[in-house]
C-alpha cells in the first residue's frame, strides 16, 4: 500500500508540471484558461502514455526511459512556477474536500494493493507488460500469442512506472492512479446539498460513484478495461461541468471564478484530443470522439484553420503511436481488425487468423461459448445473454434503451425549440451541448454492443447513456413543472434516492475491505499471480508455457499459453517472429 501511494506521488509530480507547462504553452497563444487542477494531471498522463510508446519503439522502457523524465519534469516545474503558485491560489478548495480527498486516496491505495486479479493478467497482460519493459517493441508479437496483439497504450505507460528494473516487485498500479482521477468528482455529490437542486453532471456523477464501487478491488489488475473506461467518465463529466458552466457562470470549488463562463472552444478542442487518446488505451472507445463537432463548427464558422491544424496535429502525435507500434506488432495498426492493413510485412498475423480472433472476441461478448451455438441468431443469443446479465446490469441496459430512443427522437426537438431571448438562447445552447454529448455516448454503445458485448469492456457505455437521458429531463422538468411544484418533489425524491444508493453502495465497499484487511499488503502490493509453467526450446531460445490450463504470470519470461509454433525473424527476440517458414 505505502510502495503504491510513493509511485502514486512520483506520478503525480512528473505528470503535474509536464502537464501544465504543455497546457500553458498552447493555451496562452490561445487566450485561455484552464479551469481545473486535474486537467495538468491529465494532460501530463497524456503525455507520459505518449513518451512510453515512442520511446518502446527504439529502446526497452526501463530506467533510462524514467530518468529522462526528471529533468523534463524539473525544468517544467522551475520555467512554470510563478503561474503553478497563481493556478493553486485561485483554486482553493473547502476544508471538507480536502479531508475528503485524503481518505479516498488511502482507500483507493488500500484497494489498489490488494483484491481480485482478473483473469486475463496472467493470461496476456503481464506478459505484455514484461516485454516492453524488457525489449520495447518486438516485430510479430502477436505471432508469439495473439492477445499480445492486442496493443493498449496503458501497458506502455504501465512499464514506465511498473520499477521493475530496481530487482524489486514490479509495480502494476497505474489502473488505481486512473481511478483515482474520478475521486473529484464523487467528492462533489455532497454540493447537492448544498445548493439544494441537481445538475446533469450529478447524474454523472452517481455513475461514476457506481463504476467505482464495482471495480475498486479490482484495479488491482493493469487491465486496460480500467484504463479506457476511467478516461471515458472523467471525458464526460468534464464536458459536461463546462458546459454547464458556459451556460450559467457557477464555478465549483476548484474552478477558477475568472474563467467560469468563457464560451471558449479551446476546452472542448482539447477534450476531442483527449478522446483520440481515450481510443489508444481502448479502441472501442472511438465514437467519443463525435464531440469534435462541437469546437469543429466553432472554429469552421471563425475560420480559424490555423487552430484545426493545430489540434489535428496534436490529436494525430497522441494516435498515431500507438497505431505504429500496432503495426509493428501484428502487422495490422487496429490488431484484431484487418480494416487498415498495408504492405503485408512478414511479421503480419494472417488476415483469415485475425479475423478468427475478432470473431472470439465477439463470441465471448455474446455469450456465445456458454449458449453452445456458434451459428445462433440475433434473436437467439440476445435472450441468454441478457438473462445472464447481473440484475443491475440489465436495469441499466433497460434504462439505455429508452434513454438512446429519447435521444435520438424526443430530445433534439426540445434542443432545437425555444424562443430567441437571450436566457432561451443560453438554455438552448446548454441543451444542444448536452444533445452532443449524449448522442456521442449512445453511438458508442450502439459500438460496444456490436462489438463485444462483455459489460467490463464498455461500463462507461452502459451506466452512462440512460444515466444522462435522466438528466437531460430534468434539465426540462424546471421550465415545464415549477408552477406547479413538480420539479421541487422530483429533486427531493431523486436526492433521497441517490442518498440511500451512496448508502448502500458505501456500505457494501465497507465489507470488502474489511474482508481484505488480512492481506498483508500494508508497505508492498500484492504480486502478480503466478502459474505452473514448463519450458521449451525453440531455435536457440527457451520460452515457457503453462502445466494446464492457459495462464502463467509475469515471472516465467517469455511465456504463452501455447507453444510456438511459427518462425524467429533473427537470433534474437527483439530481431521478432515471423508467419513465413
Amino acid at each position: 500500500m505505502l510502495s503504491i501511494l510513493g509511485t502514486w506521488a512520483i506520478v503525480t509530480m512528473l505528470a503535474f508540471p509536464i502537464g501544465f507547462c504543455g497546457l500553458q504553452l498552447i493555451t496562452k497563444r490561445l487566450q485561455y484558461e484552464i479551469r481545473y487542477l486535474s486537467s495538468y494531471i491529465v494532460a501530463g498522463l497524456v503525455f507520459l502514455t505518449v513518451y512510453a510508446q515512442i520511446f518502446s519503439l527504439f529502446s526497452k522502457v526501463s530506467a533510462p526511459a524514467f530518468f529522462l523524465l526528471i529533468p523534463l519534469a524539473l525544468a517544467s516545474f522551475i520555467f512554470q512556477i510563478k503561474h503553478i503558485k497563481e493556478a493553486f491560489r485561485k483554486r482553493k478548495k473547502p476544508i471538507i474536500e480536502w479531508i475528503l480527498l485524503f481518505l479516498g486516496i488511502l482507500l483507493f491505495a488500500y484497494a489498489s494493493s490488494r483484491g481480485y486479479m482478473a483473469y486475463d493478467t496472467s493470461l496476456y497482460h503481464a506478459q505484455a507488460i514484461r516485454w516492453i519493459e524488457e525489449y520495447g517493441v518486438v516485430k510479430g508479437l502477436a505471432l508469439f500469442h495473439f492477445r499480445l496483439g492486442y496493443n493498449s497504450a496503458a501497458f506502455a505507460l504501465s512499464a514506465l512506472f511498473s520499477f521493475s528494473w530496481t530487482g524489486l516487485q514490479p509495480m502494476h498500479c497505474m489502473a488505481g492512479y486512473f481511478l483515482l482521477l474520478l475521486l473529484p468528482p464523487c467528492i462533489k455529490l455532497y454540493e447537492i446539498v448544498k445548493l439544494r437542486k441537481l445538475r446533469f453532471s450529478d447524474f454523472i456523477r452517481i455513475g461514476i460513484f457506481y463504476y467505482i464501487t464495482l471495480v475498486l478491488f479490482e484495479v488491482v489488475a493493469p487491465a486496460s478495461d480500467f484504463f479506457a473506461t476511467g478516461m471515458v467518465f472523467f471525458l464526460v463529466y468534464r464536458y459536461a461541468t463546462l458546459t454547464e458552466e458556459d451556460a450559467s457562470p457557477d464555478p465549483s470549488a476548484d474552478s477558477d471564478k475568472n474563467t467560469a463562463g468563457q464560451e471558449s472552444h479551446v476546452p472542448y478542442a482539447l477534450l476531442s484530443v483527449l478522446a483520440l487518446y481515450a481510443i489508444t488505451l481502448k479502441f472501442s472507445s472511438g465514437l467519443m470522439v463525435l464531440i469534435v463537432i462541437k469546437p469543429l463548427i466553432t472554429l469552421i464558422k471563425e475560420k480559424r484553420w490555423l487552430q484545426i491544424i493545430g489540434f489535428i496535429s496534436l490529436g494525430l502525435i497522441v494516435l498515431l503511436p500507438t497505431l505504429i507500434r500496432g503495426y509493428l506488432i501484428s502487422g495490422w495498426p487496429l490488431y484484431p481488425s484487418t480494416m487498415l492493413g498495408f504492405l503485408h510485412p512478414d511479421w503480419q498475423v494472417p488476415a483469415e487468423l485475425a479475423a478468427r480472433d475478432a470473431a472470439e472476441i465477439k463470441y465471448w461478448g455474446q455469450r456465445i461459448p456458454e449458449l453452445g451455438n456458434y451459428n445462433a441468431t440475433f434473436t437467439e443469443w440476445f435472450p441468454f445473454w441478457f438473462k445472464a446479465e447481473s440484475l443491475p446490469n440489465k436495469g441499466f441496459l433497460i434504462l439505455d434503451a429508452v434513454g438512446i430512443l429519447l435521444t435520438f427522437t424526443a430530445f433534439p426537438f426540445f434542443a432545437f425549440s425555444g424562443k430567441r431571448k437571450e436566457k432561451d438562447n443560453k438554455k438552448r445552447k446548454l441543451l444542444l451541448s448536452l444533445l452532443l454529448l449524449s448522442i456521442t455516448i449512445s453511438a458508442s454503445f450502439f459500438l460496444w454492443f456490436s462489438a463485444a458485448p462483455l459489460v467490463r469492456y464498455g461500463y462507461a457505455f452502459v451506466i452512462l447513456p440512460g444515466l444522462c437521458a435522466l438528466g437531460f429531463l430534468y434539465l426540462l422538468l424546471p421550465e415545464k413543472a415549477s408552477a406547479s411544484g413538480i420539479s421541487q418533489i422530483i429533486t427531493v425524491a431523486v436526492c433521497l434516492i441517490f442518498a440511500a444508493f451512496i448508502l448502500y453502495k458505501g456500505v457494501m465497499v465497507g465489507k470488502d475491505a474489511v474482508s481484505f484487511i488480512r492481506y498483508p499488503y500494508y508497505f508492498t502490493a500484492m504480486p502478480y499471480e503466478e502459474y505452473p509453467t514448463e519450458s521449451y526450446t525453440f531455435g536457440n531460445q527457451t520460452f515457457y508455457k503453462p502445466v494446464s490450463g492457459d495462464q502463467t504470470g509475469y515471472e516465467k519470461f517469455p511465456a504463452g499459453p501455447y507453444e510456438f509454433y511459427y518462425s524467429l525473424r533473427g537470433n534474437t527476440l527483439k530481431d521478432g517472429f515471423t508467419a513465413n517458414p
